[in-house]
């Protein structure tokens, strides 16, 4: 089974999303993928945001569940493909594990799409909606590469 990390800052917000949509998405196609999510500056059990829960929600999707985690090595050395959302997380990972460096792409250019995933932190549900629906449009692509 192919196991997918998706990695950003604090995992509260864009790693989460792209996880569990993900997750719901393959679960639909009945793909047998393990997709989990971390971040570079997580603190271990912080609740998804609520600007994301709601983003999630309005797609069926329950978030309450889901709690932070930091990325660590246990994480990266057991999956075979790191997501990040931006270039300086991709390029933050690939330093602080250098032997997994081939596995580490961001999210966009994994998905030849043109930028980075927007940082939603601290502003309202009109731009937690829009973090979505970039994550979304890239994780389609994705699906069918997985």
């Amino acid at each position: 089974m192919k196991q997918v990390l998706f990695v950003c800052s604090g995992n509260t917000c864009r790693s989460p999303m792209a996880q569990l949509m993900l997750e719901n998405m393959l679960a639909c196609a009945g793909k047998p993928v393990s997709v989990e999510s971390a971040g570079i500056m997580a603190r271990d059990g912080m609740p998804v945001s609520h600007g994301a829960q709601s983003a999630l929600g309005r797609r069926g999707i329950d978030a309450s569940a889901k709690l932070s985690q930091q990325a660590d090595g246990r994480l990266v050395d057991k999956v075979d493909l790191i997501l990040t959302m931006t270039a300086s997380h991709r390029d933050a990972l690939r330093r602080m594990f250098p032997g997994a460096a081939d596995k580490t792409y961001t999210l966009a250019e994994y998905t030849s799409s043109l930028r980075d995933v927007a940082d939603p932190y601290g502003g309202d549900d009109a731009d937690y909606e829009r973090c979505a629906k970039q994550i979304e449009e890239m994780l389609l692509k994705l699906k069918d590469k997985l």
